[in-house]
């Protein structure tokens, strides 16, 4: 009596379907029992990270960005970029940061489970979690660096005889006498907030909410020169 020979296939499926870069064949249900509160630490670890991270480092940029001005000590007045710009580039510098040390320490406290814990991440999001990190870190990093480099750009220095402007994105200081100056506009805002504008005879607009401290009273110390220096300046 012979024998046929048979094979048997099992069909195990493997997770996740969509494009990811890694595979498994664990349930959803039991990688969520596995993962879910690593998941949910690592989360909260890295947003405190990220915060602190950039506290820390905007209070850095801010204070390197002083140290440049002393270059002006002998200026009337100094106006520079208020702290929320530096803290937007630091908060920036250190998600990127922080992500960029979150993947690094999963890879290496998950061991062989970080190709499951990133298939399962896959699976929750939708999206492979790892490639987005590798794209946005440098990213993030980048922009940071941008946003300081545009804020260490931007001041104003006010002498008795003369008012020098770094603009946003010039990179080049534009020095004005007080004659160079055609008009002075006061405006409030929809909540009440007073700004003004500066007009010079090359058509460039001093604006108090970009080219400012985001402090009325600070910046407004400008008008009281031009109005003490230049009595004749059209006033809107």
């Amino acid at each position: 009596m012979g024998y046929k020979s048979c094979t048997i296939r099992l069909n195990i499926p493997v997770f996740p379907k969509k494009k990811s870069g890694y595979k498994t064949n664990k349930s959803i249900k039991e990688l969520s029992r596995r993962f879910r509160w690593f998941n949910i630490v690592s989360t909260i670890l890295v947003f405190i990270a990220a915060v602190l991270i950039g506290l820390g480092t905007s209070f850095i940029f801010q204070k390197i960005s002083l140290l440049k001005m002393e270059q002006y000590h002998t200026a009337i007045l100094v106006i520079t970029p208020s702290y929320w710009g530096w803290l937007i580039g630091g908060v920036v510098l250190g998600f990127g940061l922080a992500g960029a040390l979150a993947m690094r320490f999963t890879k290496k406290h998950l061991g062989e489970e970080y190709g499951d814990y990133m298939a399962y991440q896959t699976m929750i999001q939708g999206f492979d979690s790892e490639r987005l990190a590798r794209f946005l870190t440098p990213t993030l990093i980048a922009g940071s660096f941008i946003i300081v480099l545009l804020l260490s750009g931007s001041y104003t220095v006010v002498y008795k005889d003369k008012i020098i402007v770094n603009y946003y994105l010039s990179f080049k200081e534009k020095e004005y006498s007080y004659k160079d100056i055609t008009k002075v506009q006061e405006f409030t805002d929809k909540k009440g907030k007073y700004y003004f504008h500066i007009t010079f005879n090359d058509g460039k607009i001093w604006n108090s909410r970009q080219n400012g401290s985001d402090d009325y009273y600070t910046d407004s110390q400008i008008l009281d020169i031009i109005d003490e220096v230049r009595a004749d300046v059209v006033w809107e």
